[in-house]
Parts: C-alpha cells; structure tokens; sequence
C-alpha cells in the first residue's frame, strides 16, 4: 500500500471515529472506615454573560486527622474548580464537571473529573479530564512517577503492558487510537503527569489496575483510558 492511501484510509477512520468517545467509569461512593465521602455541588448561573456552570466533587469527611482531610478536600475542590479560570470568560459558556470515585479504601483513594465546555460558537465540546489519586495517611498527592518508573523501557513497552480500556467498534478504531497515541508518546509527558486540565497524561487507580488518560484529537475522544492490571506491571 502506497504511503498517500495509507494516509487518505487514515483519515477516513478518523472521521468515523468522531462521536466515539472514552468510555466512563462508573462513578460510586462509599463510607470507609476512618473516612466518609461526600458529594458537593458548585452551582452558578451568571445573567450578565449567560453562562450555566455545574461542578460537582467529593469531599471527605469524619477523619481522625483533620490536617490531613483539610488538604485533600482542598487539593480536590482546587482540581474541580480549575476548569472556571479557563472558560469563564466567554459568554454564553455552559460548563460541566463530573467525577468518578475509582478506588476508596483506607489507606488509598483515587479519583478522576470530566469537565465539558459548550459554546455555540464552538462546532464540539471542549472535553478535558483531571486525576488525582492521595494517601489518606499523609494527604499527600500519589503522582504517576511515584507508582511506577517511567523511563525509556516503560515507553518502549508502554503498549505490551497497557491496552484501551475503551470499547471501540473494530480492530481498525484501535488502531487508529493506538497509531496516534504511539506518535505523541514522551517520557517527559509522563513524568509531569497529573499536572491540572491541561496536562496531556493523567493516572488514576482502580481495584485491580492503574489507569493512564492520554489526550488526543475530539475524532477519537478528546482522551483515551489505557489500562493495566497491577498484575501485569512492575
């Protein structure tokens, strides 16, 4: 196949993939033994620009430390609260933030947000995701780099490890997403992962495995959950 075919079916693919998305998570909450979570919803809706603002976030509760709870609740209110300082400005705006609690145990909880972005100007939403995984013993923020060594043998076999936790609708759609992807892969994206909304690379923990969000183009989903079993990675 000749390299200007290879790039018109190229294309075309992307073009099909336009209203596939990354599937979600399911979002759940939990009452954990030394703690509590609890959702909080910021609502605004401001007459003189027209714009209709809802975020929602958890926040945790009923900790014996009450130093460690202030830090994680800010730290998270901070995260879901980002997104105003980016697109608060434009008239007629509507923004929405949800979240997903992904693993909550004693010791661990992790999360991620969507937060979505309309405007009639825009021809698609701007969609743009944020993690953030904390010990509960110190508050402290669990970056990508502290879970696993990122480094040239963690790119090189990023893709024997990780596959799409996304349900696409052919083997051809995968590889669209996974050419890309393989294209756009830096190690030092992963090293300032979790960085805020506008990071390209987020993480975030499940039950039995670690999740990475890598952003792409709106054609194939604004972002891509890529996931492996802690299992199958050192």
């Amino acid at each position: 196949m000749n390299r200007a075919l290879h790039v018109i079916i190229f294309k075309f693919l992307l073009i099909g993939l336009c209203s596939c998305s990354a599937e979600s998570l399911e979002k759940y909450s939990q009452d954990i033994d030394n703690y509590n979570v609890v959702e909080t919803v910021y609502t605004d809706n401001i007459d003189v620009g027209n714009q209709k603002i809802s975020i929602s976030y958890p926040q945790i509760s009923n900790m014996e430390n009450t130093d460690v709870e202030k830090l994680i609740n800010n730290t998270i209110e901070s995260l879901a609260l980002e997104i105003l300082e980016q697109f608060t400005t434009l008239d007629e705006m509507k923004i929405v933030v949800t979240y997903s609690i992904t693993r909550s145990m004693p010791d661990i909880l992790s999360l991620y947000f969507v937060a979505e972005s309309f405007h009639p100007a825009q021809a698609y939403p701007l969609i743009r995701i944020s993690t953030a995984t904390f010990s509960i013993e110190s508050g402290d923020t669990i970056k990508l780099a502290k879970i696993i060594d990122i480094n040239d043998d963690f790119i090189n076999s990023f893709f024997n490890n990780f596959h799409l936790y996304s349900k696409y609708n052919s083997v051809e759609e995968e590889n669209v997403v996974n050419e890309y992807v393989s294209g756009i892969l830096l190690r030092e994206s992963f090293l300032t992962s979790d960085e805020g909304l506008n990071s390209e690379v987020h993480s975030f923990l499940t039950d039995d495995s670690l999740i990475i969000s890598i952003a792409v183009p709106y054609s194939i989903g604004s972002y891509v959950l890529y996931e492996a079993e802690y299992t199958n990675i050192k």
